[in-house]
């Protein structure tokens, strides 16, 4: 029994050499391109998970900013009701200084609510 075929690849008739190398080119050019579109895939991953984090430290600086903003905001208007307070008027008489104030504080064009009592 021979160890061999009687037709080894390189002698078999049916068989073209110029088109085994023209599907092993294809076969590298294939993977090559698989190589790439990886390569595309992960930094584009990349790329998506930079701006979600970037996204969300933004996110988390504007509620800072705003927070930060409310509270210099606040002030004056704790600092209005405090006075109203130690002024020596009644609970009601100073919330509705203090909301006047304020009122006025903030460039408000239309008048301030008008409050019984007052």
């Amino acid at each position: 029994m021979n160890a061999q075929s009687p037709n080894p690849p390189s002698s078999r008739p049916d068989v073209d050499a110029p088109a085994i190398e023209v599907t092993y080119s294809e076969s590298d050019a294939l993977r090559r391109e698989l190589a790439e579109q990886k390569d595309s895939h992960l930094r584009l991953a990349a790329d998506f998970e930079n701006f979600k984090k970037r996204s969300r430290q933004e996110s988390e600086s504007r509620a800072v900013a705003q927070k930060e903003l409310f509270i210099v905001e606040l002030l004056p208007v704790i600092d209005n009701l405090e006075r109203a307070l130690t002024a020596g008027a009644s609970k009601d008489a100073a919330v509705a200084a203090g909301f006047c104030w304020t009122w006025q504080g903030r460039g408000t064009r239309s008048a301030p609510p008008t409050f019984p009592n007052q």
